[in-house]
Order: structure tokens, then sequence, then C-alpha cells
């Protein structure tokens, strides 16, 4: 193929910003692959190029071009470099010790589990690392590296299931071995390799090849931008970066979780004895500090901790905390904003299914970012919850509420045609009850129902007048009350008793609408 040669303008003699020559340049490019591999660029890809290349322009792109060249080599050697010391120093001496050894450092399996698939990647950019040395050490104007790069493309699975491995539950227990208050000799092995490399802890080696993809979505767009659209390694390098963007998500998204793990990790030191906090779906939400209102002393701050399952408050000192409740975060859990009341500023009931609480916050800001991010987590386990239960055809269960029934001194329960709450006074004669399914404080004749919360459940619990009407399409509280034993339902004309149709058994039981 021959390259075309630069306009009368500017003069290329011996080496220089073609490099070699023209005919050298021309066989170092024509042995690059195109995308479909394994065949030349065309004449007109090149012809278009040797139009677009001459000027200070193109001396500027080639600059820019070689430096980035030479800093994805540099890179790439000390990546290498790294990798060559986990594979080394810490996986063939561990491999070794498990043959003929009573005691190894690690057991076989724990090793290949630790260290999966490493030295294949290793031995892959190592070939990588051989090619792009070839190239950059004679770097030219013309000089292709996208088909270098294209080869490793298909290679990126290995490295995605390599953090897939990485975020595994096994491999989070052998790395907790190395936890300072720990004595095994796994850690005694990894911090005497350590010392004596002058190398970094082995987590923080395993993270590598993790971080190192994001490193090459930076390099390789930086390489674009300073590729010309008519060069012939062009193509190439876009479908390479798309590739890797690809990858690059999955990996961002990696980092994220391992974040938000090791954030509890960092929570769970706070306290005195072990909260219990890590399991393998848990991850971190946010965190601060809020006032809980008590009935019987005065009102007390609690550091509360919010999970995408669960939220837990403590008290005490940091280091010295000690946990009070747990609560989880599912069907029953509600947060309800309280806006009236001079002695209820900036404050709000977080109902759940444990024991429902009454929390004030700082500022009208600190009490918005906590009902948000609540109620994220609230939405986020019932997405879970949903798309669990359609992958399963499981029907999802009713969470029972359970609220706090010593703090409200009247009747909450909306059942007027005005729409105000019924404010009957509680008292000795009149006792606080609550309503299982939506946890309103509400007094005995709001609350008349005893009815299963879900199909198939033995025990009857107490619901309010609202809630009665969405559970009567159980077919067994069918059989419990009569039609005119419902209570009236709010129109626009005002209040009328339900088309209710009663069933005697549960097998001709009605679906209510």
């Amino acid at each position: 193929m021959a390259n075309t040669k630069p306009s009368k303008s500017t003069k290329v003699e011996g080496t220089g910003l073609w490099g070699k020559s023209s005919a050298s340049c021309s066989r170092s490019a024509s042995r690059s692959p195109n995308r479909r591999g394994g065949q030349r660029e065309s004449e007109e890809e090149w012809q278009n190029w040797g139009k677009a290349c001459t000027g200070k322009k193109a001396e500027a792109f080639h600059r820019n071009r070689e430096r980035v060249a030479k800093e994805l080599l540099s890179t790439e050697e000390t990546y290498v470099s790294t990798l060559n010391v986990i594979v080394d120093k810490f996986q063939k001496p561990m491999y070794l010790s498990t043959e003929g050894r009573r005691k190894p450092i690690l057991p076989m399996d724990e090793v290949r589990t630790l260290f999966s698939d490493i030295a294949v990647m290793r031995d892959l950019n190592q070939k990588i690392l051989r090619d792009l040395k070839a190239r950059v050490q004679e770097y030219t104007i013309n000089t292709c590296i996208g088909d270098i790069l294209l080869d490793f493309v298909p290679y990126l699975r290995m490295y995605r299931n390599y953090v897939e491995k990485t975020e595994s539950e096994k491999v989070r227990t052998i790395i907790r071995r190395l936890d300072p208050h720990q004595k095994s000799t796994f850690k005694t092995f990894c911090d005497k390799t350590s010392a004596e490399n002058k190398c970094l802890p082995l987590p923080a080696l395993l993270i590598t090849p993790v971080q190192r993809i994001p490193r090459y979505r930076l390099l390789i767009k930086q390489y674009i931008k300073h590729t010309h659209e008519t060069h012939p390694d062009y193509k190439k390098l876009m479908l390479v970066l798309e590739r890797i963007e690809e990858t690059a998500e999955f990996v961002n998204q990696s980092l994220k979780l391992k974040a938000e793990r090791t954030r509890i990790i960092e929570i769970m030191q706070l306290f005195r004895k072990d909260p219990e906090f890590v399991a393998p779906h848990r991850l971190y939400r946010f965190d601060g500090w809020m006032t809980k209102k008590l009935k019987n002393s005065d009102d007390r701050k609690y550091h509360f901790f919010l999970f995408n399952d669960m939220l837990a408050y403590a008290h005490g000192k940091k280091g010295g905390y000690i946990l009070h409740r747990k609560i989880p975060i599912n069907g029953a859990f509600e947060i309800r904003d309280i806006t009236k009341g001079s002695n209820e500023l900036h404050s709000f009931q977080i109902i759940n299914s444990e024991k429902s609480i009454q929390v004030y916050c700082e500022s009208k800001e600190n009490k918005a970012t906590w009902i948000s991010a609540l109620r994220a987590a609230k939405e986020e386990w019932a997405e879970t919850k949903s798309t669990r239960s359609n992958r399963d055809g499981k029907r999802q269960r009713r969470q029972m509420a359970v609220p706090d029934v010593n703090k409200l001194k009247r009747c909450n329960r909306q059942c007027t045609a005005s729409g105000k709450p019924c404010g009957a006074t509680f008292g000795f004669f009149r006792k606080r009850r609550f309503c299982y399914t939506c946890g309103v404080v509400c007094c005995e004749s709001c609350s008349p129902y005893r009815v299963y919360i879900n199909p198939g459940d033995t025990v009857k619990q107490r619901v309010c007048t609202s809630c009665i009407i969405e559970l009567l399409r159980i077919a067994e509280n069918q059989l419990l009350y009569r039609p005119e034993d419902l209570p009236p339902t709010r129109t626009k004309e005002g209040l009328s008793p339900p088309r209710v149709v009663r069933a005697e058994s549960t097998e001709n039981a009605v679906e209510f609408s």
C-alpha cells in the first residue's frame, strides 16, 4: 500500500514528524488491522489523512498524541510492575505453602478465591506492554495503537469477573483477617512481604486492576481528543473506548458498593460491642444526629444510621456507642411529617413494625434531608421486594405497624365527613388502640375490626375503618363481617355504605374492586 505524502508546503526529509521515511511509515501503518481485523486500512483513509495532516495543526495533534501515548506506556509499566509483585511475592509463595506443609498460609481454595485470574491478567498486560513499547519508542504521526488496544477488548470480561469476585463475601471474609487486632499466619506473611518489598498492603494491591479500567478510559479519551477524524486509527479507538466505558461503568458501580460496605465497617468501630451491621446485601445510605422524644424523661439525642434495609440508632461517645434499637425497613415502615404545633418544630414520626418513634432535627434543612433519605430507602426496599416477588412468583405479605401509642393524647383517625380526625380524648375509660396495617393511633370506635392481615394467617389483628376495605380483598376476611358492619366510604355526594357481597365460604369469595 502506498502512503500519501504530505503536500509540497511541508518539507519532510530523513527523520522528523513523519519518522524515518514515508515508505517505512506506510509499512508500519499497513500492518495495523482495522476494526474488522486482519485487513489493511483502505487507500482512501490514508489519502484523506494525508490531506489533513499538514501544517501547524497537524504538528500540534502529533505532539499531544505522542505525550498521551507515552503516559499510557508509563502507567502500563507501573501497572504491570504491581501485578508482578502480587503474583511473584504473594500468590506464588501462598501456592507453594500448600504443598506438603502442615499449616499453609492459606488453604488452596482460599488462595484461588483471593487472587482469581490475576496471573492471567498479568500475562495479558505484559504482552500489551511489549507491543505498546515497540510502537511508542518509534512514534511518528502515522503510528496506530488502536489495533493493540482492540486486541485487548475481548479480555475486558476477565476484569469484570475479577471485580465480581473481589466484591464477594468469601474474599471480604479473607481480607478481614488482616485487621490489626487479628493474629494469623496469613497476616504475619502479608505484613512481612509488604515490608520487605516496600509495597502497599495486599488489599490495596488487589484493588489495582479495578482502578486500572477507569484510568484506561481517561487516557484513551485524551488520545482520541488529539486524533484527527481522518486518521486511520480514529475508528478503532472509538470502538475501544465504547467497550471500555461499558466495563468502566460496571467497575465504578462496584467501587461505589465497596465504599458503602467499607463505611459500614467504619461505623461498627464506633460501637463498644459488635452491632452486627455486616450483611451481604446491606449498604450504607446516610447518618446523623436527631433527638428522640421520650415520654417519662427528657428528650434524648441519638446518632441514627440509615442502611438500605434498616435504620439503627445509638447513644454515647465515638468508640463507645451503645446500640439502642434496629428498625427494619419493610412494608410497615412509613415517614409522617408533623407540620403543626410550636412544640413539634422540625419533627416527624417514623412508623415501623418494631416500635414507632417521633424525632426532631436541629433545622428545617436537616429535617428535609432526613425525610428524603428515609423515603428513598423505603422506595428502594419496595422496588427490590417487587423485583424478587415477580421473579419468584410470590405475593408480597403486608407488614404489621407498631406505633408508639403513648405519645398521642387524642384519636388521630380521620373518619368524619369533613376529613378531620376523630379527636376523642384517651383516658381511663377510653384506651389507646392502633391499626396494625397503617399504624395510626386511634380509639376503640375507629378500629373495631379484627381481620387477617395476610392470606393464610391464623391470628387476627386490629385494623382501622380505613384499612378494612382493602383487607376485605382477602377471602377469609369476607366471612367475618356483614355489609352493614363495614364503615361508610367518602364520596363526592357524601357518605354511603360500600357495595360489598358477603361470601358464605372461601371458595366463592368475592374479589373487591
